[in-house]
């Protein structure tokens, strides 16, 4: 895919996501598993926070973004749009627990805050009607 043409979200590879506690990988395939029903693209990580597009993109992006959550919001906007989207997971993204310290992630405490952000990313599917 070329940059000026479309949206490009870069997720996870399997071995990467395997990486993160169980609180985020249990309840962001909640989230992942919609987003790849919605916008027809299988085995999605949509959470990965990463992503590649060109100023043009951009613009439509923030003159529609009203989101918190732009994981979600931003390839929403992109598809309903008729931007196109693609994917690719790669292996670089791992979980460092240096830089995630002084939380719940690895005691059932964790799901609270990454269930309201599963939640959250549902409500975002919701208001653009799918």
């Amino acid at each position: 895919m070329e940059i000026e043409n479309g949206y490009q979200i870069i997720g996870r590879d399997w071995a990467t996501f395997s990486t993160y506690p169980d609180t985020w990988t249990e309840t962001e395939q909640i989230t992942n598993k919609v987003a790849a029903d919605i916008l027809k693209i299988s085995n999605l990580d949509i959470l990965a926070g990463c992503c590649a597009f060109n100023s043009k993109i951009g613009k439509t992006i923030i003159q529609n973004s009203k989101e918190i959550l732009t994981d979600v919001e931003w390839p929403l906007i992109c598809n309903q749009q008729n931007i196109e989207l693609n994917y690719v997971s790669v292996s670089f993204l791992i979980f460092e627990y240096k830089y995630n310290q002084g939380r719940n992630d690895y005691n059932w405490q964790g799901y609270i805050p990454r269930l309201k952000l599963a939640l959250q990313a549902l409500r975002i599917f919701k208001k653009y009607d799918f």
